[in-house]
């Protein structure tokens, strides 16, 4: 971890998770959430 820190170069996880995390920004199946409370209620009402 200090590497990416001290010469700012993300190791290939890190690389792969950024793809992955702009991908799901995109993706037409996202949903956005206004509060952590509304993330809790969607997880209950999985349940």
């Amino acid at each position: 971890m200090q590497s990416v820190i001290r010469y700012n170069t993300p190791n290939a996880d890190t690389i792969l998770a950024i793809w992955e995390a702009e991908a799901l920004k995109k993706g037409p199946n996202k949903h956005v959430y206004n509060s952590f409370s509304e993330v809790l209620e969607e997880l209950a009402d999985d349940e």
